[in-house]
C-alpha cells in the first residue's frame, strides 16, 4: 500500500493507492458547479486506447450501474458518473470502498454543495482473460446524513477471436472408445471473416466448424461457429495424453489455440498399487487389500477368469470376491514366521483373457517382536 500526496486548488488531498494485478482504475472528480465537463488527468500505463461512454444522471440517494458491453482483452473504457447532491447541506467526500485495485486520480473539490453535481468517472482496463466482470465502487460522505453510493460498472471482457473454453479434459476414457466435445468460437471484429482454418499436429485429434446463428444486439459476436473436437482413442496407450487445436482466421493475423488433454484407462488397474502390511508382531496376523478396477468393456464374468498366487508361502493367504461389476476385492492376511526382518513379496494377477496384462503387486511387511 503506498500513500500518495495531490496538491489541487490549494487542497491538500490524500489518496491511497492499491496494488493488485487487476487492471481497473478509477478516477475521482468532485465539482460544485452542476453539468461540469473538466478533463481527468491520465493515469493509466500501458495500452491508452479509450472509450468514453455517454454521461448518465441520477440523483445520490440511488445506486447506481453502467453496461460498457463488449471490451476487447486489454481495451480501456471510462464511463461518468454524476451525483446530484439533493440535501440541504454540504456533502464532504470521505473516501471510496471498491471491489477492486482503484486510484482517486484527481479531486478538484472535497465537497459538493447543496444542488450541485459531482463528478465520479471510472476507468476500467479489462483483464487477459475473457470473462463477465463486474467492479463495484462505493462512495461515501463525511455527513451521517448524506447517503452511501454504489457504483458498479460491468463488462463484457471478449477476445477478437473467442473461443468458449481454452482447455478441454477428458478423465477416465476407455481405450477404443471415441469422444466429443464443443466449442463455440466468435467473432467480436467489426469485420466479417472467413472460417477459421482448424488444425492439429496429434493424429488422434481432429476437430471441425459449422456456422451458428447469432443473436442481433450490439453485445453479440458478429459472426459465430460451433467447433466440433472429436478423440479417437484406438491408438493410444493407457495414460495421459494431449494435444492442441489451432484456429487460425484466414484474413488476419488472429488466432486461438485450445489444448486437450485425454486420460485412457488402462483395462484393468490395481488400487492401491501395493500391499502393505506396517509392523506385525510375531505370532499375529495383518490384513491388506486391493481393488481390482476395470474397463466398463473388459469386465470378466466370474471368479475362474481370475488367476491369483503369491511367492511368500504360507505366511500370506488371499481371498478375491467381487464388489460390483467392474470391481473385485483382492484381500491378503500376512502371519510373520520370523522376527525382525523386512518381508518382501509378490502378488501376481492374471487373466483367462489374454487380452487383458498380467498385474504385479508388491507385498511388504515388518516383522517385529511383542
Amino acid at each position: 500500500m503506498k500513500f500518495r500526496k495531490l496538491m489541487t486548488n490549494k487542497i491538500t488531498i490524500f489518496v491511497i493507492l492499491f496494488t493488485s494485478t487487476t487492471f481497473t482504475f478509477f478516477y475521482i472528480l468532485v465539482s460544485n458547479k452542476p453539468g461540469i465537463s473538466d478533463s481527468f488527468s491520465q493515469g493509466l500505463e500501458g495500452n491508452t486506447d479509450t472509450i468514453v461512454t455517454p454521461e448518465v444522471v441520477a440523483t445520490a440517494a440511488g445506486n447506481q450501474e453502467h453496461q460498457f458491453g463488449v471490451v476487447h482483452i486489454g481495451e480501456t473504457v471510462r464511463h461518468q458518473f454524476k451525483i446530484v447532491n439533493t440535501g440541504t447541506s454540504l456533502w464532504k467526500f470521505a473516501g471510496i470502498t471498491t471491489s477492486c485495485t482503484c486510484t482517486a486520480s484527481k479531486v478538484s473539490s472535497p465537497t459538493i454543495e447543496p444542488g450541485a453535481t459531482g463528478v465520479v468517472e471510472l476507468t476500467y482496463k479489462a483483464p487477459a482473460v475473457a470473462l463477465d466482470d463486474r467492479k463495484i465502487v462505493v462512495v461515501r460522505f463525511a455527513q451521517p446524513e448524506a447517503p452511501v453510493i454504489s457504483l458498479t460498472v460491468v463488462a463484457k471482457v471478449r477476445e477478437s477471436l473467442n473461443v468458449s473454453k481454452k482447455v478441454i479434459e477428458f478423465l477416465q476414457v476407455g481405450r477404443g472408445k471415441s469422444v466429443e466435445e464443443f466449442v463455440e468460437v466468435e467473432n467480436f471484429t467489426k469485420e466479417d471473416l472467413t472460417p477459421p482454418k482448424v488444425s492439429s499436429l496429434s493424429a488422434w485429434l481432429d476437430a471441425s466448424l459449422e456456422p451458428i446463428r447469432v443473436k442481433a444486439g450490439p453485445d453479440e459476436p458478429r459472426q459465430a461457429w460451433r467447433m466440433a473436437v472429436h478423440v479417437r482413442t484406438d491408438g493410444l496407450e493407457p495414460g495421459s495424453h494431449r494435444g492442441q487445436i489451432t484456429l487460425e482466421a484466414v484474413d488476419t493475423a488472429l488466432h486461438q489455440v485450445v489444448d486437450l488433454s485425454i486420460g485412457i484407462m488402462s483395462p484393468v488397474a490395481v488400487i492401491p498399487p501395493q500391499m502393505f502390511f506396517g509392523s506385525v508382531a510375531f505370532g499375529e496376523t495383518a490384513r491388506s487389500k486391493v481393488l481390482l478396477r476395470f474397463a466398463p468393456d473388459r469386465v470378466v464374468s466370474g471368479r475362474d477368469a481370475i488367476r491369483v498366487k503369491h511367492d511368500l508361502g504360507d505366511r500370506v493367504k488371499l481371498e478375491l470376491s467381487r464388489s460390483s461389476d467392474r470391481f473385485w476385492v483382492l484381500s491378503a492376511s500376512f502371519t510373520p514366521t520370523n522376527i525382525d526382518a523386512l518381508i518382501e513379496g509378490r502378488v501376481e494377477i492374471s487373466f483367462a483373457d489374454d487380452s487383458l496384462p498380467t498385474l504385479i503387486v508388491p507385498m511388504r511387511a515388518l516383522s517385529t517382536r511383542r
